[in-house]
C-alpha cells in the first residue's frame, strides 16, 4: 500500500469516489461500478486499482462456486475509513454534479 499523497483527481475518479461514498458500508463489484458510473471497463478498473493501491479502497474476492453460480467470482470493493475521509473532502464541492454524471447510480 502506497502512502496517501494529495493529487488532482479526474472527474471519472471523483464519480467513482462519490458512488462509493453514497453507500460506504456497501460493497460493490467492478462491473457494477462500470455500469453505474457510465465508464468503460478499462477506465473503471484502472481507477479502482489505483484507489486500492493508495489505501483508499479495500477489496475481497467473493466466495462462490463458479459452477453453481454460473459465473466467475466477483471482486468486491469498499472505501476504507481513510478513503471515506478523502472522498468526502475531494468530492464535497461537486457532489450534485458528480451524482448527475453517474447515470446508473442512485444515492442510498
Amino acid at each position: 500500500m502506497l502512502p496517501f499523497v494529495p493529487r488532482k483527481r479526474s472527474h471519472e475518479t471523483k464519480r467513482v469516489m462519490r458512488m462509493l461514498l453514497d453507500a460506504p458500508s456497501d460493497e460493490v463489484y467492478g462491473l457494477e461500478v462500470t455500469r453505474a458510473a457510465g465508464l468503460t471497463p478499462g477506465s473503471a478498473y484502472a481507477i479502482l486499482r489505483r484507489l486500492r493501491d493508495e489505501g483508499l479502497l479495500e477489496g475481497r474476492w467473493e466466495q462462490v462456486d463458479p459452477a453453481e453460480q454460473g459465473r466467475p467470482p466477483r471482486y468486491y470493493y469498499r472505501l476504507t475509513s481513510e478513503g471515506r475521509r478523502v472522498a468526502q473532502h475531494e468530492t464535497a464541492a461537486e457532489r450534485t454534479a458528480l451524482q448527475s454524471l453517474a447515470p446508473g447510480w442512485a444515492a442510498r
